[in-house]
């Protein structure tokens, strides 16, 4: 899983690809929250 601590996030999980996956998630969403919150 994917755990959000301000702007860092920190993955947890056995499954290299799941938190490949979280990774890329976690990034999106950071994006996407500086676009709606900061423009």
């Amino acid at each position: 899983g994917v755990v959000m601590i301000g702007p860092i996030p920190i993955i947890f999980g056995s499954d290299r690809n799941m938190a490949i996956t979280g990774v890329v998630l976690a990034l999106i969403l950071m994006v996407v929250a500086y676009l709606l919150f900061y423009r």
